[in-house]
């Protein structure tokens, strides 16, 4: 019994650790509001320059 009990507490704290780092990973690699912004104003078909020459465009997207 003292043997197993020696084991579950590293597993344990691998199983932390390796969650504890997904968690971090999936949250470094998720877009920021910018970059969803950006896919947004693409996907409607928009340029800056577009945007830039017209103000209203950017009120309509925003």
């Amino acid at each position: 019994m003292g043997v197993r009990s020696r084991q579950i507490v590293p597993t344990l704290f691998a199983v932390l650790l390796l969650a504890v780092g997904s968690v971090a990973s999936a949250r470094m690699m998720a877009p920021d509001e910018d970059t969803i912004m950006r896919a947004e104003v693409a996907a409607l078909g928009l340029y800056r320059i577009s945007i830039a020459q017209d103000e209203a465009s950017v009120l309509a997207v925003i």
